[in-house]
């Protein structure tokens, strides 16, 4: 088993919404993950390891009611965030007949997580790639969408993706959501000017 690397902090975004972030050298990346607070419970998303300071800060938000699972390359610490928790992890059943750790449930397209977030499919991603979006106007990615320093707002890299044109056909079933803030599992969330820089995106799907 390759390490993992360990997020020494986390930062809450907004309300009820945080983030943890840590460099791996391994795929020499940024790896972000997020949980937020929904209506039964604390959904945690793509969740890299957190240090034990961070890891109360959650527990001491709310019950964890899932862990999720944006794609077939994710798996990174669900399982010890399962353990800590017992929370059940889920993911897109393209992307569970892929991941080396057993899933408990698949999430539907147009189906619900922790209440109220929306599962988005978003295929020519990575297998089994989903978005999260919250009817208050979070939109949350795994791979599909990344907000690097290098590159800004921008689509998964084609040699990353199974088929590009496919990815942006699908991102299209975001178009005309409210987005007033945007996590990436590889990039810093977006807070400020996030409609804008999402509409435009979507006009480069087009």
């Amino acid at each position: 088993m390759r390490h993992m690397p360990v997020a020494d902090t986390i930062h809450e975004v907004v309300h009820n919404m945080w983030m943890w972030h840590a460099y791996d050298p391994s795929v020499k990346a940024d790896l972000s993950s997020c949980a937020l607070r929904s209506e039964d419970g604390l959904v945690i998303i793509d969740p890299i390891l957190l240090c034990e300071e961070g890891m109360l800060v959650l527990q001491d938000a709310a019950p964890w009611a899932a862990i999720v699972l944006t794609n077939a390359n994710h798996a990174r610490a669900s399982l010890e965030f399962k353990q800590r928790s017992g929370a059940p992890i889920f993911a897109h059943p393209h992307a569970a007949r892929e991941l080396e750790i057993p899933v408990d449930a698949f999430l539907e397209t147009g189906g619900r997580i922790g209440g109220n977030l929306e599962v988005v499919d978003l295929q020519g991603a990575g297998s089994g790639e989903v978005a999260l979006y919250h009817p208050a106007g979070s939109i949350h990615f795994g791979d599909a969408v990344v907000n690097l320093e290098s590159t800004g707002l921008d689509f998964l890299p084609e040699k990353y993706c199974l088929n590009l044109s496919q990815l942006k056909t699908s991102l299209r079933a975001l178009e005309g959501r409210r987005a007033n803030i945007m996590t990436f599992a590889h990039g810093l969330p977006i807070v400020t000017g996030t409609q804008s820089r999402f509409d435009a995106l979507i006009q480069r799907t087009k």
